[in-house]
């Protein structure tokens, strides 16, 4: 499943599933949100209707079936702290999701060590508990699609990317005399 393709046509993008799957919960569902937000791991997030939902949009909505729910589960429970930014309804920030942990646009910049820690989880349980917290450092000014994709699957092709974007937009030190 590809977070980056464009749509083709009618059949909607995985993306277009989460977004508008976002956009209802913003609107329809805040408890749902809510009672994602407090899910402690992947697995209480089967307990919620919400989640079952974006299931439903994957299943029924053309395109991409809900190959893999386990994936899926990931992408709602790290999706849910994000706040989208009505000038940038698609990024929530400016920038892509490593550059807004370099430069800090929702609070301080994002430390060296633990953007590594983040970058360098082995288990999908760590990696998760990482994302939130980096987002929730940000307080969720990142961009939507950066983490459903990298909830979904993050590969040593978006590891290398976001190592790109975070060190590239880091704020250069100040050299001290």
């Amino acid at each position: 499943m590809n977070f980056y393709e464009t749509q083709v046509g009618a059949v909607p993008t995985a993306y277009d599933h989460v977004r508008t799957w976002y956009a209802a919960l913003e609107v329809q569902d805040r408890g749902g949100r809510a009672t994602l937000r407090r899910c402690a791991d992947v697995d209480t997030v089967a307990f919620v209707p919400a989640y079952h939902d974006l299931l439903g949009r994957f299943d029924s909505g053309g395109g991409q079936p809900a190959s893999d729910p386990q994936r899926l589960a990931r992408v709602a429970l790290c999706a849910v702290h994000v706040k989208l930014d009505p000038k940038h309804p698609d990024l929530g920030g400016a920038h892509t999701f490593a550059a807004a942990l370099a430069r800090g646009d929702g609070g301080a910049p994002y430390s060296e060590l633990r953007f590594r820690r983040l970058l360098e989880s082995a288990e999908q349980q760590d990696f998760t508990t990482q994302l939130r917290r980096a987002i929730d450092s940000q307080k969720g000014a990142v961009s939507l699609r950066d983490v459903a994709a990298a909830a979904f699957d993050f590969n040593p092709k978006l590891r290398t990317r976001w190592a790109h974007d975070y060190y590239r937009n880091l704020p250069k030190k100040q050299e001290t005399k």
